[in-house]
């Protein structure tokens, strides 16, 4: 073989995988994308009194494709800035399967960048992010058929940052599959935070599951002031169970709020109405059954406070995991420190799981909804580290008696 046939066939074996990445980030695009564009078109379909096209129910399908990615959607002076996280979580999963396949089909031989990621698969893996962008680029075009459409900072934002983040996770899956540690466990991290990034990440798991819990309660509580909200909507059969999946699709976001209460910082729905430890303000609800969980207007009594256990069992929680994952006889201080640092990242990873999920349901008194994300991480930060301090404390002082 001569060289200018080595290196057409060079050529060509680079080639292979990159329109294989490019084909996979469309697909990807388009499978996340039809799903909440039928859902869009089975509601239109359904609502008898609909007056919008085909091409109005596509827009709004793509419009609810942005929305789950992070998406601002923007229509005149309101914005409507809530992600339902199950939905995002979807999209992730979606995503990380097609990265997982492209990343076995390249491989991770060859040269890598910094010794964190073959230079071919990062090349794949461009291809793949670069088709994603280009092909919701397109679909974004469809909203024009609606004066709502995503924000162009927050579409070009996510275009790019959500494939990428499949991508990590594919590629971290493959890791796991093929027995070897992956570019995260390549990082440069010092000890305390390699060592406290596990129960980190199962207590912000806990505590948006926790959270949920406590909203699923209320729900069950209430369950027949949501259906008779739900009948006041008159959206007949496909309609109401349309609406009872998206209510589900946001369950990750309502555990947040529920966390929120049991922290301290308290839930608003609307201007003027709140839910703290002390009382339940009232205010004008927009008609969504699931806020008819929301404890009637009145003062709470002082036990009601006791719900702050919650979060400090959760701390708890964390540090058992630190204790149990390291040597017996290591230094109190050691722990300690891995314990506080893993519950300050669970804190962290919860506000921005809220930030994330947005707080704005359209304009003026539905401007702000939800949790307050930065007064909640302050209090999640000291409840969880108090809380991820007593298993140290008890651990210790079974070891000296002794």
């Amino acid at each position: 073989m001569t060289v200018l046939d080595r290196l057409r066939h060079t050529t060509l074996a680079d080639r292979v995988p990159l329109l294989t990445a490019a084909r996979g980030g469309a697909s990807a695009a388009l499978a996340t994308a039809a799903v909440p564009v039928v859902v869009a078109l089975l509601a239109f379909a359904a609502a008898s009194s609909a007056t919008a096209g085909v091409g109005q129910a596509t827009a709004l399908g793509v419009d609810g494709w942005f929305l789950a990615q992070g998406a601002r959607i923007s229509a005149g002076s309101a914005t409507l800035a809530f992600t339902p996280l199950l939905w995002t979580a979807a999209v992730l999963a979606a995503l990380a399967w097609s990265a997982r396949r492209l990343t076995a089909s390249v491989g991770l031989d060859g040269p890598t960048w910094r010794g964190l990621v073959g230079l071919r698969l990062l090349r794949a893996y461009g291809a793949f992010i670069g088709s994603y962008a280009v092909t919701g680029a397109l679909l974004s075009l469809l909203t024009l058929f609606l004066p709502a459409r995503p924000a162009w900072w927050s579409a070009l934002f996510v275009l790019v940052a959500t494939p990428a983040a499949g991508c990590l996770l594919g590629l971290t899956w493959h890791c796991r599959d093929v027995g070897t540690e992956g570019p995260l466990g390549a990082l440069p991290l010092p000890s305390t935070l390699r060592r406290a990034l596990g129960p980190a990440l199962r207590g912000t798991a806990a505590t948006v599951a926790t959270g949920a819990l406590m909203v699923l309660v209320g729900v069950v509580l209430s369950f027949g002031d949501i259906v008779h909200v739900t009948g006041e909507l008159h959206a007949g059969f496909v309609g109401d169970v349309l609406l009872w999946a998206g209510q589900l699709s946001v369950v990750p976001n309502l555990g947040l709020w529920g966390m929120s209460f049991a922290a301290g910082s308290g839930v608003h729905v609307v201007a003027g109405a709140s839910t703290t430890w002390t009382a339940s303000q009232a205010g004008l609800m927009p008609m969504v059954p699931f806020l008819a969980s929301l404890p009637s207007p009145g003062r709470f009594p002082m036990v009601v406070a006791g719900v702050v256990l919650i979060p400090v069992g959760l701390g708890a929680y964390i540090g058992t995991r630190v204790v149990g994952s390291m040597a017996r006889l290591a230094r109190g201080w050691t722990k300690a420190s891995v314990a506080a640092t893993a519950a300050l990242l669970a804190a962290l990873l919860v506000g921005l799981l809220d930030a994330f999920g947005g707080g704005s349901w359209g304009a003026f008194r539905l401007s702000d909804v939800g949790a307050p994300a930065l007064l909640m991480t302050g209090l999640l930060a000291v409840e969880l580290c108090f809380g991820a301090l007593l298993p140290v404390a008890a651990d210790q002082w079974r070891l000296h008696r002794r």
